[in-house]
């Protein structure tokens, strides 16, 4: 069993560098057979099999975050992707819906919302070689939101397997955009059928496809997240850790509140341009000390009170809007507030 799950590490460390995987065979080196232990032996293709679980992501966590209305409310989701993501990712758009199914699996039972596509668009350029900042401040500059709850970039897959989420995704904190790369993770896939040539193909190809299932739900969970002020948090198995885990399931209880006011907010006062911005305040200067480090906080506070003094003054120069439909599907939204403060995570 050792052997099977050392052999795997060390080829994706090597091919993509991967750490993470790395260790599969080291954790299971802790006993050898003895003499009189029978029930250890396992036949070849079993042992691979059991090293294979360990590479299985978990179930995530859809404990509901609060008691939730019966109606699940809409959240419009604009979707672009680039020219390369164009090219290589086959039948995009189907991915694209089947991708948004499976999160509105998670987001649906815990925060009682349906991510609804309001529409998947052609974004006639190439970001070979730019980096994920500029990626995302070209996006917000291309649509800035004004009828939409949160725009969505599909951008250059990403080459190897990813360990950071930030290898794959990126959003700034408070705001209503996020980018997000392709994951055909050839490397991974490669050393899938290297080191685990006794398993079906159908079960590589099955372990493969709920690790990147995996990987794109929590990527996105990770990014939302960002957009309504959550920070980084050292836990592994919760979704804001920076480094991807396939044990990943659970927003921590406070950062459940975070989410619960914001899309509140969000979603009943569309005709706002930050209604979140008191409450919100006052959440992060109160948070738990493992809610990102004292200088994130700090940060965190200051761009959320820049951002509500920001808005209030806007409103104040600006006519009295109307007041939004009761249809959330129907209502209009404005820009959202400003972006200045911690870059892009």
């Amino acid at each position: 069993m050792g052997g099977t799950g050392g052999r795997f590490g060390r080829a994706v460390a090597v091919a993509a560098g991967v750490a993470a995987l790395a260790g599969v065979g080291r954790a299971e080196e802790k006993k050898k057979p003895g003499l009189f232990d029978f029930d250890t032996w396992k036949s070849p293709v079993g042992r691979e099999r059991e090293a294979a679980k360990q590479l299985a992501p978990g179930a995530v966590d859809l404990t509901p975050a609060a008691p939730l209305p019966a109606e699940r409310r809409a959240i419009r989701l604009r979707i672009y992707a680039d020219r390369d993501y164009q090219s290589l990712v086959l039948r995009w758009q189907g991915k694209a819906r089947a991708q948004i199914a499976r999160l509105n699996a998670v987001v649906g039972p815990v925060f009682g919302v349906e991510l609804q596509i309001e529409s998947l668009r052609p974004w006639d350029r190439s970001h070979f070689g730019v980096e994920p900042g500029g990626v995302l401040t070209e996006l917000m500059a291309l649509d800035p939101a004004d009828d939409v709850d949160w725009v969505l970039g599909l951008v250059t897959p990403l080459r190897g397997v990813a360990t950071s989420i930030h290898q794959i995704g990126v959003a700034r904190s408070c705001s209503r955009h996020m980018v997000m790369r392709g994951m055909d993770d050839e490397q991974e896939i490669l050393a899938l059928e290297s080191e685990y040539k006794l398993l079906s193909v159908e079960e590589r190809q099955r372990l493969y496809g709920d690790r990147k299932a995996h990987k794109e739900v929590v990527v996105f969970l990770h990014e939302w997240g960002h957009t309504m002020g959550l920070l980084h948090n050292d836990d592994r198995a919760v979704i804001m850790n920076p480094a991807y885990d396939p044990q990943q399931r659970v927003f921590s209880d406070f950062e459940k509140r975070v989410l619960m006011l914001v899309l509140e907010r969000r979603l009943g006062r569309r005709a706002d341009r930050f209604p979140e911005g008191a409450e919100l305040a006052a959440l992060v200067a109160g948070a738990p000390s493992d809610e990102g480090s004292d200088r994130d906080r700090a940060e965190l506070l200051e761009l959320v009170r820049g951002a509500k003094g920001e808005s209030r003054r806007a409103e104040a120069r600006s006519p009295p809007r109307p007041r939004p439909a009761a249809r959330v599907a129907s209502s209009p939204r404005p820009t959202p507030p400003p972006t200045t403060g911690p870059s892009p995570r």
